[in-house]
């Protein structure tokens, strides 16, 4: 929050007779949002001659909290922390709230965590980086806890199944060639859907409890998987993209890998008219 939008804020707040509580987010190295530290107090007294803004917390966000390297997280707190220690020698009543964790720093950097915290992607189950595993399953292990489940699984179904003769071509430009007879199956699902198309040629799905091999370009509307493997497959048998099925799992974390990109893109990239059933 900036001088500018704090007083339109008050200015609305008094047109409807109500008082707002705001958190003002400090700028310690993300370079996105928020106030630099040095004009907080400039930001901080503006507010407190608003009498329809109450200042309800100070916060930040970390740039590097998913990263091997601890020392960028480090110094954002320390920055942070000195900057309220400056705010309080000038007089200025604090806030009742502070927050600053996301989930990774939540599980790595326990100093971050401060009256409340923000977890994100772990609400899904899944985990940012590959180096928070061993930090979770410590936490697990000394908390005698159970490991992170995930919640969201994405799932498609068979529409079509069709043999396919050795060396023939599938989807476009050619990119694969069946290396055998095969059966090929279609999957009503595709890269509008949030099917990143990176993924072609490069990801598996669960089709009876097996790994099925997704086959040529993935399709705006449609994916093919090769289904030769699988026995007594059927047209409707349920395909999940990502999640469990039988004693298999594929991740999030996974497709990520192999699209070179990170779990929660995968995770919002699921499209809206993709059907969504919510199960208690």
């Amino acid at each position: 929050m900036h001088a500018t939008l704090a007083q339109t804020l008050a200015k609305e707040a008094e047109k409807q007779g109500k008082t707002v509580n705001v958190h003002i987010k400090v700028d310690t190295g993300m370079n996105r949002l928020g106030v630099l530290p040095e004009n907080l107090l400039s930001l901080v007294e503006t507010i407190s001659n608003l009498p329809t803004l109450k200042l309800e917390a100070l916060s930040t966000h970390f740039s590097s909290a998913d990263d091997e390297d601890t020392s960028i997280t480090t110094q954002q707190i320390d920055l942070f922390q000195k900057t309220l220690t400056e705010l309080q020698k000038a007089g200025v009543t604090m806030p009742p709230l502070t927050h600053l964790a996301n989930t990774s720093a939540l599980l790595r950097f326990p100093e971050s965590r401060s009256k409340m915290v923000r977890p994100g992607l772990i609400l899904y189950g899944a985990l940012p980086s590959p180096v928070l595993n061993s930090v979770v399953q410590d936490i697990c292990q000394k908390e005698n806890l159970q490991n992170f489940q995930p919640v969201m699984q994405w799932k498609s179904k068979i529409i079509l199944l069709k043999p396919v003769q050795k060396g023939q071509p599938l989807s476009y430009s050619r990119k694969h060639f069946t290396q055998r007879d095969s059966v090929i199956a279609t999957l009503p699902i595709g890269y509008a859907d949030g099917l990143n198309r990176n993924l072609s040629n490069n990801m598996e799905v669960l089709v009876k409890g097996k790994r099925a091999p997704q086959v040529g370009t993935i399709c705006m509307d449609m994916i093919l998987i090769d289904v030769t493997e699988v026995p007594d497959v059927q047209m409707g048998d349920e395909v999940v993209i990502f999640g469990k099925q039988g004693e298999e799992e594929i991740s999030v974390e996974e497709l990520a890998k192999k699209s070179n990109t990170i779990p929660y893109e995968i995770l919002c990239n699921v499209g809206k008219r993709v059907p969504r059933v919510y199960q208690g």
